[in-house]
């Protein structure tokens, strides 16, 4: 789940030529099959199968695939920054959480038993935060992004850093261990809140840029007539408004959720104090002379 097959940009070739990417669909197929076999290899005997945990799987293997193959895999790397942003986003705010969900607890503790210690620690919630922050800047630095356009190996390698350092990131609002306990509620819309807040920094430099900082994008032709320096800047629109906008969805989703145990225990409360007057009542119309 840890990988993203890249390529080289196809320059001369119209992103709206199809075809496929056979490593990717190799890829694709790969990480399927490892997780059917785990699931039927590793499950406790007596743990009945559950066919949620798949589907959110395979919901998030979709989504890779699709980010991953032609035509977005194509435009973002050889045409538009502003469509590399929204393969990011989907990349580290939309495929991890849903393959966390998707993992059920006792194939997680069979995948993290080697580096147990060193997950333990980084999916607290400040190392996560801080090193999917810090892969986050790393990864737009000037260099490695030219760098990622022309070389296929680099590009491999700042996808799985985004989205190993993401899993980590949504780990303690959506990790599926129960020894490794979750946010409250209320801990977890912070921590989202905080991580919504972090991205206007490079968001802002590429809105505000008067010319292109990533040269690499100067040269690629854009598709729907968008100079570089305007593509740079809905780039940044897509990273701070679309980041923005899938993280207040997971914060109003856990507010409305916690909204509703709580009106619901409330409730029970009331019907419990209810009873135990009429109780009490009761007990002293039976005991009166």
């Amino acid at each position: 789940m840890n990988l993203l097959v890249a390529h080289a940009a196809r320059i001369g070739h119209s992103p709206w030529e199809f075809h496929v990417h056979p490593d990717v669909i190799l890829l694709i197929v790969v990480i399927v099959a490892a997780y059917a076999g785990m699931y039927r290899r590793w499950r406790p005997e007596g743990v009945a199968p559950e066919r949620k945990h798949p589907i959110r799987f395979g919901i998030a293997i979709a989504l890779l695939w699709i980010i991953s193959d032609w035509p977005i895999h194509d435009l973002s790397e050889g045409y538009s920054y502003s469509v590399h942003m929204v393969q990011h986003l989907i990349l580290t705010f939309v495929v991890p959480p849903l393959a966390l969900w998707g993992t059920p607890p006792w194939m997680m503790r069979r995948l993290i038993a080697p580096i147990e210690p060193v997950v333990r620690f980084m999916t607290r919630p400040l190392p996560a935060l801080l090193a999917f922050n810090v892969a986050v800047a790393f990864t737009h630095w000037t260099y490695l992004t030219n760098l990622a356009v022309r070389s296929g190996p680099a590009h491999l390698a700042q996808h799985t850093l985004l989205v190993v350092t993401a899993l980590l990131m949504w780990w303690p609002v959506m990790g599926p261990l129960p020894e490794y306990p979750r946010l409250s509620p209320l801990a977890a819309m912070l921590y989202l809140f905080i991580q919504s807040l972090v991205p206007t920094v490079p968001a802002s430099f590429l809105t505000f840029a008067t010319e292109p900082i990533y040269r690499a994008y100067v040269a690629f032709p854009k598709p729907w007539g968008l100079t570089a320096t305007e593509d740079q800047t809905m780039a940044g629109g897509i990273m701070k408004v679309g980041g923005a906008a899938l993280l207040w969805t997971v914060i109003a989703t856990i507010w409305f959720r916690w909204a509703a145990r709580e009106g619901a225990r409330q409730q029970d409360e009331r019907r419990a104090a209810g009873r135990a007057i009429l109780a009490n009542a009761a007990e002293k119309e039976r005991s009166a002379p």
